[in-house]
């Protein structure tokens, strides 16, 4: 009798241990399911963002237009100058909607905790748009030939000529053979705005430790006085933003 009922209980405890392993088993295909369904879901969320690969980069292929950080909080959009001008000096992030439908930003939207880049991409540093440069063939400097594979459009520069010692305009033909993509979109410098004549983008990477100045890129022939390439602004002015994928 005795034999029966261990008999009976080694059974059953077989039978609750195959249970265990099933569900434990159960439970692991279920997580991979979920980790692989997220993986899809982050793929496709990456893949929505039209973009374009440049070298080992890949970076949006349009400039960010959203109204509110990736959590939510609004981007205050100002709808004048003297708007503007108020949110700088109280240091709050704006964005200014031009008529051609591009944003500009101030650089308090780079510096705030929270990005505006959609998920998956980052805003870029000196470093990457160096790399960029480089990538293109101008050996990480912002040459007239790099300027022509990341723009859009044609502009023209006034250079020197020393036989008749005397300036005359030249048209430079872009071609965008890099697929960036940057168009006329516009400014805001200085508390002046000028729409559809070139192109600025913002570069997350300050100039010193005060947190007063951004990096800036420029392309195009928007100031005479200003060098195309990367050089330093004031966080009040506007610009545009492109994206990086992390």
């Amino acid at each position: 009798m005795k034999i029966i009922y261990c008999l009976a209980g080694f059974l059953f405890l077989c039978f609750c241990a195959c249970d265990l392993v099933e569900k434990k088993d159960l439970d692991l295909i279920t997580q991979d399911e979920q980790k692989i369904e997220a993986k899809v879901d982050s793929v496709e969320l990456l893949d929505s963002v039209p973009h374009v690969k440049i070298g080992v980069q890949v970076w949006m292929s349009n400039n960010v237009n959203a109204t509110s950080f990736t959590d939510s909080r609004e981007i205050k959009k100002v709808k004048s100058i003297k708007e503007w001008v108020k949110y700088n000096d109280r240091k709050i992030p704006c964005c200014y909607f031009m008529k051609n439908n591009e944003v500009l930003y101030n650089g308090y939207v780079l510096l705030d905790s929270i990005s505006v880049c959609p998920k998956g991409y980052r805003l870029p540093v000196a470093d990457d748009y160096l790399m960029l440069a480089a990538y293109l063939g101008g050996r990480e400097k912002f040459t007239e030939k790099v300027m022509t594979k990341l723009a859009k459009y044609d502009w023209s520069v006034e250079d020197w000529n020393e036989a008749e010692q005397s300036l005359y305009s030249r048209k430079v033909v872009s071609n965008n053979q890099s697929g960036f993509g940057a168009n006329k979109g516009g400014y805001l410098f200085n508390g002046e705005l000028v729409e559809g004549t070139c192109s600025f983008f913002w570069v997350n990477t300050p100039t010193d430790s005060t947190n007063t100045e951004l990096k800036a890129l420029y392309i195009g022939n928007c100031q005479s006085e200003m060098e195309q390439g990367i050089g330093n602004f004031a966080l009040e002015n506007g610009f545009s933003i492109r994206c990086i994928r992390k």
